[in-house]
């Protein structure tokens, strides 16, 4: 009887289950971790924190503190992606199209290489023909991001010292971020995102 009717609380003028015992059989969702940070100098933590606030605020700081002739940026669209429901009609891809890199579907060497962003002002022209964009705070909205950074092995030295390479940190991101409209700032929808940062040793302390 009781497996039959699992909020049954009194059965013939007896007590059979408190509410408490009702509300502990309540099933709970998954509780999301918080971000993994396989990096003890939090160099990681850091970067990514000065990086999306600085994507949306003010990109050249990012260009001139964290990239270098060598960094390569490409973006993806995946517009068979499954869509979660909102209030606001979908804008399209219209921003991102002419720039992604979706190697499923794009087979010409050319174009391929063509939109490999090489060196910081090829990535600033890149970035600022991009929609604008509001991410959540790392620190003030954890559950809004799932992040793991893992220590990688033989990445180039850009000195020459090593002809093994040199360690380096993979981060992987996945999050949400609001397009606003390039001329109000308002919100047009909300667009979930992968991202996967490789960091590498500069040529300078603290590069």
């Amino acid at each position: 009887m009781l497996k039959w009717y699992p909020k049954l609380q009194t059965l013939n003028n007896t007590p059979v289950r408190t509410p408490e015992e009702i509300a502990a059989q309540k099933k709970t969702p998954i509780p999301v971790k918080g971000p993994v940070f396989h990096d003890e100098s939090s160099i990681a933590e850091n970067f990514l924190k000065a990086f999306f606030f600085n994507f949306d605020n003010n990109k050249d700081e990012v260009l001139n503190g964290m990239y270098d002739e060598r960094s390569i940026f490409s973006l993806n669209v995946n517009v068979l992606a499954p869509r979660a429901l909102q209030n606001e009609t979908p804008a399209g891809w219209d921003g991102y199209i002419k720039k992604s890199r979706n190697l499923q579907r794009i087979n010409h060497l050319s174009a391929r290489m063509s939109r490999a962003y090489v060196g910081v002002e090829n990535i600033r022209n890149a970035w600022n023909s991009l929609p604008r964009t509001n991410h959540p705070g790392i620190l003030t909205n954890p559950k809004d991001w799932l992040i793991e950074c893992n220590p990688i092995p033989g990445l180039l030295d850009i000195t020459g010292q090593s002809k093994t390479g040199v360690g380096g940190l993979l981060i992987t991101v996945h999050g949400k971020f609001d397009e606003l409209d390039m001329k109000t700032g308002s919100k047009i929808q909300t667009r979930s995102f992968d991202r996967t940062f490789v960091l590498g040793p500069g040529r300078g302390p603290g590069e």
